[in-house]
């Protein structure tokens, strides 16, 4: 596969994982507002449940910002360096921050009485994903390092 070709499928993904992330940030406003409009719950736990949930988005940017930096390095043909490693395992400390932040909002939100305890089965469901992700970022951080590890002596020895 040539680089232009993988560089515009990161970027596809990239792409899709955002609209994604713009339709769950989407659905939790409309959730939110629809519940204001009814009269369902309190204004404030509304509030607080769509501070919590939105806030988990903001690793997500950071992730699909630096993803794209990746893409333009492999379309530079510099896919096995330092700098790339480096921005995987950035994307990995974001996966993991994002597992981290989703599993400690989901809990204080279920010692407040503030979410369902579906929902919380659900979240535990996005937690795993991200901590899947995350340790495939990082072991794809750690294989790119070694490339590039590797690259460098072959590259003195010639």
């Amino acid at each position: 596969m040539s680089h232009n070709g993988m560089c515009c499928r990161i970027r596809f993904a990239v792409i899709g994982a955002l609209l994604c992330l713009a339709m769950v940030c989407a659905a939790a406003v409309i959730v939110s507002l629809e519940q204001l409009n009814i009269g369902l719950t309190d204004r404030s736990i509304v509030i607080v449940w769509l501070c919590a949930s939105l806030g988990g988005a903001i690793p997500c940017l950071g992730a699909a910002a630096v993803g794209w930096r990746v893409s333009s390095i492999v379309a530079r043909d510099k896919t096995f360096s330092v700098e790339t490693a480096k921005l995987l395992s950035f994307i990995s400390t974001c996966a993991y921050v994002d597992a981290a932040y989703g599993f400690a909002a989901n809990i204080i939100m279920g010692f407040l009485g503030f979410q369902h305890p579906s929902v919380l089965i659900v979240s535990c469901a996005l937690i795993l994903l991200a901590l899947a992700a995350g340790t495939a970022f990082a072991a794809l951080a750690r294989l790119v390092q070694k490339a590039a590890d590797l690259q460098e002596e072959s590259d003195y020895t010639v």
